[in-house]
């Protein structure tokens, strides 16, 4: 039997699959918009842990809830805000 016609082993096709993706994912190629993953400090944000004129955190695009923002680092309170607010759409 030729080396061409004997069947992949099931580890080394799936290895293969994940490298691929993994290059693909790193070349930008999987269709998927590249996310900023870098987040401010507080202080950078203007962050304050009351709203302002009505917008608070909770209610911005990048809220994740639990405390957590998609831009601002450490515990953010719903009702906070800062000057990254974006309202949700």
């Amino acid at each position: 039997m030729r080396k061409k016609d004997r069947p992949v082993p099931r580890r080394r096709f799936l290895e293969h699959v994940l490298r691929t993706a993994a290059a693909c994912a790193g070349l930008g190629l999987t269709g998927v918009p590249a996310r900023a993953t870098t987040k401010v400090t507080k202080e950078a944000a203007a962050y304050q842990d009351s709203p302002k004129s009505g917008q608070q955190c909770s209610e911005c695009q990048f809220w994740q809830g639990a405390y957590t923002c998609g831009r601002v680092k450490g515990r953010i309170a719903p009702d906070g805000w800062c000057a990254l607010y974006k309202p949700s759409s």
